[in-house]
């Protein structure tokens, strides 16, 4: 493979890896969001206005949108068993992220493993999303936004948002304990706002890129790479489930669903009279 010809061999070269669009054809998150709805833990309504406030202000970069997107998502899940949302991940897996993971990718994770390079996929998307697809990939070191948990439910805030400058920070953290030199090693992604992890390897490979990362890897100067098409579904028939009669829930479902809402209204009355006493 001509573009790890001059690599040195050994685990001090990290090879990291985006997930969405680069592992993946399209997207993740919208299928992650449609089955929360689906299966009832998330209400679209409690969460359309602000998800589209931060969707702005990342278009606008007026702030750190997706962080905050992140943080009114936790919000909305606060009390919710962690055990689900890892249920659901693993079951879009199987139903859907699997079909659109690239060959390519396969091939270009395997050139790395095969010089001894430390593996690793540094994604904005959730824990929930990623590890099945790191998991298809025997990648075992998982760089993601992570929500906070105990007692095995989520408490309603993020221990890190892995977007954009956080993705630096951590890789840094990640690349220092475990004596990795950035500077040797690689980066692939597709995305614009992955630009400061881009610029601060020795080896950044934009990887289908959008319009200003290709424009942004035009002015560098660095090689891009284009991976064969993978039909990824379009938003519609992302959405479309949503509008469509849902399977009834199982009598055990139906329990479990009917056991949790008390507990999870308990965690928020918990996190108002914090907030509040704060304030």
């Amino acid at each position: 493979m001509e573009l790890l010809d001059d690599a040195q061999e050994g685990p001090q070269v990290g090879a990291f890896f985006d997930l969405d669009r680069t592992l993946i054809a399209g997207f993740s998150a919208l299928a992650f969001g449609r089955d929360l709805v689906r299966s009832g833990h998330l209400e679209w309504w409690m969460v359309q206005r602000e998800i589209t406030d931060a969707a702005r202000s990342m278009r606008e970069e007026s702030g750190d949108g997706y962080t905050q997107a992140m943080a009114v998502l936790a919000s909305l899940l606060l009390g919710l068993r962690e055990t689900i949302l890892v249920e659901i991940g693993q079951s879009l897996f199987e139903n859907e992220y699997e079909s659109r993971l690239h060959p390519e990718a396969f091939e270009f994770i395997e050139a790395h493993r095969a010089r001894g390079h430390t593996l690793v996929i540094a994604s904005a998307a959730t824990a929930y999303q990623t590890q099945p697809i790191a998991n298809a990939f025997s990648v075992s070191d998982v760089l993601c936004t992570r929500f906070e948990t105990f007692a095995g439910r989520l408490t309603g805030g993020i221990e890190s948002a892995c977007w954009g400058v956080g993705k630096l920070r951590a890789a840094q953290t990640f690349a220092d304990s475990r004596n990795i030199d950035l500077e040797k090693s690689f980066f692939y992604s597709d995305g614009s706002e992955d630009l400061p992890l881009l610029e601060a390897v020795g080896h950044p490979r934009p990887t289908n890129p959008d319009e200003a990362l290709e424009a942004a890897a035009a002015t560098h100067g660095w090689d891009v790479l284009r991976f064969g098409e993978r039909v990824a579904p379009t938003v519609w028939e992302l959405a479309r489930p949503l509008f469509e009669a849902q399977p009834r829930r199982s009598v055990r479902e139906e329990f479990d669903r009917a056991f949790d809402q008390p507990i999870r209204m308990g965690y928020r009355i918990a996190h108002w009279m914090r907030r509040a006493a704060r304030s």
